[in-house]
């Protein structure tokens, strides 16, 4: 006797697909959002730097014409931007024979792709900066060290509980070693939690503000992560993220387009922590 199984012969089961699409992840912008914004660049933006004017003490026999004077010159910070764009193209016969907009589905995709594009860009500035500390993995002193270096070199400028917000720059590869830092897993060290020894001595980690991110720079000499002030670093639009769509015979396309560029602004107020090995 035979015996039917719908769910294995041709004809009698049926596939169905669900009308809304799952969407991918991109990382979303981490560094810009935080960093200094220059003038519209053109096609080289020259940002005008002060030199740090030295003093000296006068002996009591010394006369005026012995003094050494500084000159407030300096090389400038040139930003030069670059074009970056990610598109989307399908037949206007495939978009006729489903039930979907590619369109609207397409846009949001491109846009996400864009802005992780941009930070990726962004990150490699940090490549650039002078003072730099490496290790396997980021500890707890090599984060302090790194806090004394910046406080040293801004003279101040940035430090715990200064006006300036310090913000760590970090792949999502040192999340497991920052974890394992006191200043950020324990609420009676950090300050925000009261403890009859300890009391409000570090603020949000010992002053230091944590950004993750998958873009990160990473070369042969390791993940290029920082600590620095929003003034370290500069950020110049020409064309902010623009969406284009386009109706080419008979082809349906979505661009989107910016037009920007990125630099090192001050670099002592920037230092490099570069981890070797990952930790996950």
């Amino acid at each position: 006797m035979a015996v039917m199984t719908p769910g294995g012969t041709t004809g009698w089961n049926i596939q169905k697909w669900q009308r809304t699409i799952e969407g991918a992840t991109y990382q979303k912008m981490v560094l810009i959002p935080v960093i200094d914004e220059g003038d519209r660049p053109l096609n080289t933006l020259n940002i005008r730097k002060k030199l740090r004017a030295t003093g000296n003490t006068l002996g009591q026999s010394d006369v005026g014409t012995t003094l050494t004077y500084s000159t407030l010159t300096d090389t400038p910070v040139t930003v030069t931007p670059v074009g970056s764009y990610v598109a989307a193209a399908w037949s206007q016969n495939q978009q006729s024979q489903i039930d979907v907009a590619m369109d609207d589905e397409s846009r949001g995709e491109i846009e996400q792709a864009l802005a992780e594009l941009t930070d990726t860009n962004a990150c490699a500035a940090i490549v650039s900066l002078t003072t730099v500390m490496s290790q396997a993995e980021v500890d707890g002193p090599m984060l302090r060290k790194a806090m004394g270096r910046l406080m040293g070199n801004t003279n101040g400028v940035a430090m715990p509980g200064g006006p300036s917000q310090i913000y760590g720059i970090f792949s999502n590869t040192q999340y497991p070693a920052l974890a394992n830092i006191e200043e950020f897993n324990r609420a009676e060290v950090r300050g925000d939690s009261e403890n009859p020894y300890v009391k409000g001595v570090w603020t949000r980690g010992g002053g230091i503000m944590l950004l993750f991110t998958t873009v990160i720079t990473q070369d042969t000499n390791g993940w290029h992560n920082a600590l620095f002030i929003p003034s370290a670093f500069v950020v110049a639009w020409n064309t902010r993220s623009l969406l284009k769509r386009q109706d080419l015979e008979l082809q349906e396309r979505i661009i989107a387009y910016n037009n920007v560029g990125t630099a090192v602004k001050h670099n002592f107020r920037a230092v490099a922590l570069r981890t070797t090995t990952s930790v996950l």
